[in-house]
This record gives C-alpha cells, structure tokens and sequence, in this order.
C-alpha cells in the first residue's frame, strides 16, 4: 500500500489562514455583541459614580458662598407690606457662573489631577477599569486588563434655581431654595462612544416668611404660597 506524503505547506497555510480568520471573526462579534455592552454598562456605573461626587463637591462649595437674604428681594407695597418677592439678577448669576465653572473644575480632579493638566488634558479625561468587571462576577472583577474610559462634559452644564414651599404654623412659610442641574457625560470605551445624561436638585438653602404668606411676583395676589419671580435673561446678563 502506497504511503500518502505530507501535506503541502501551501495547503496547511492556506488551511491555518482560514482557521485564523473564522476565529479572529468570532472574536470580533463577541466583543462587539456581547463584552461591549457590557463594558460600557460599567462604564457608565463608574463615570455616574464620579460626576456626583463632582457635582456634590461644587455645590457644597458655591452653597458656603452665596448669602441667601441677599439672594431673596422683598419688594414693599404702598400699605407697607412686603409681599412681592424676586431673585436677585446679579446674586443669581454668580451663583450659577461659579457653580458650573466649579462642576468643569471637580470632573477634572475626580479622573486625574487636574492642576497638573494642560488644557487638552483638561477637555478630556481617562479612568480604567479591569476586563473582568464586564463578567459581573465578583471574582473576576479586578481580573483581565485594564480598559481606558475616557469621560467628558457634552456641552454645557444647565443650572437654574427653583423654589418649593413648606407651611409652618399659621400663616408661616419655608422658602426652600433649590439648584437643579443638568448634565451630558460623554463616556467613551475603544471603539464605542455614549452619553449619559444626569438631572440632579439639590437644596442650597431656606427662607423663612412669618405672619402673612407673601403673594406671587407678578402673579394675581390671591393669597397662596408664594411662587418666586425667576431673573429674565436680560436681567441675568446684565
């Protein structure tokens, strides 16, 4: 019986090059369909997780600056009562100028040190997180190579001040003072991009209305919680 030959090496290469290819193709849909996903499902858990503390931070330092009774303007009538109420243009938009400048400047130094960054590196910032962390298996969790997350802001942060009221006794009112912000998180992993918005209100301070409850700005006097009268954008700019 005739003994067969060795396979040709054009054969055995051609053969290792289609192997190759079929596993290299198999890999790529697995990491696309399947690590991807979840690596930036992670991602967004982490970089949330940083832009709170961000967040928190800048408000608990503009909330030590502004001065409440000057924020709030009664304005007297001619029976001698202080009823109208307003925000104060100029002490409104200084709060909220320093609290977004403040909110760039904590992003920074939660994902790296900030004032030893150039301005490129203050646009955009880089964390990592382990491969295994997209297991979600607590095992494997600090397991596997570190993945780049790049985090940035995705346009400006958009900052207002609201008012709710709280009754106290008879004819007695808490003027809660709020700041509520908006922010777009641009999470960026290799080769997938995404933003994740965030809306948080927070509480910066209360002012305390006794006796008669002071109507609304602008508003039909009819006697109910008063409703602040917000600073035009003209007003605000000025």
């Amino acid at each position: 019986m005739r003994r067969k030959g060795p396979v040709p090496f054009k054969i055995v290469f051609i053969y290792s090059l289609i192997l190759l290819l079929f596993f290299n193709i198999c890999t790529f849909v697995i990491v696309d369909r399947i690590i991807e996903p979840m690596l930036m499902k992670v991602a967004k858990i982490e970089v949330k997780s940083i832009a709170t503390d961000a967040i928190n931070g800048a408000i608990e330092k503009n909330r030590e600056k502004i001065d409440i009774n000057k924020l709030i303007v009664r304005h007297s009538q001619g029976d001698g009562k202080n009823s109208p109420i307003s925000f104060n243009p100029s002490v409104y938009q200084e709060f909220l100028t320093g609290l977004t400048k403040d909110i760039h400047e904590e992003i920074g130094k939660k994902t790296n040190h900030f004032s030893e960054a150039n301005d490129d590196e203050k646009e955009l910032k880089v964390y990592y997180i382990p491969l295994g962390a997209a297991t979600g298996n607590t095992i494997f969790a600090n397991t596997g190579p570190k993945i780049p997350i790049e985090m940035m802001l995705a346009g400006t942060v958009e900052s207002q001040l609201k008012t709710n009221t709280k009754s106290e006794g008879i004819n007695n009112v808490w003027l809660e003072i709020l700041v509520e912000l908006n922010v777009d998180i641009q999470v960026i992993i290799p080769s997938l991009t995404s933003e994740e918005p965030m809306k948080t209100t927070v509480k910066i301070g209360d002012y305390f209305f006794p006796g008669e409850v002071p109507e609304y700005y602008s508003g039909n006097g009819s006697g109910n919680s008063p409703v602040i009268s917000y600073p035009s954008n003209d007003e605000s700019n000025q």
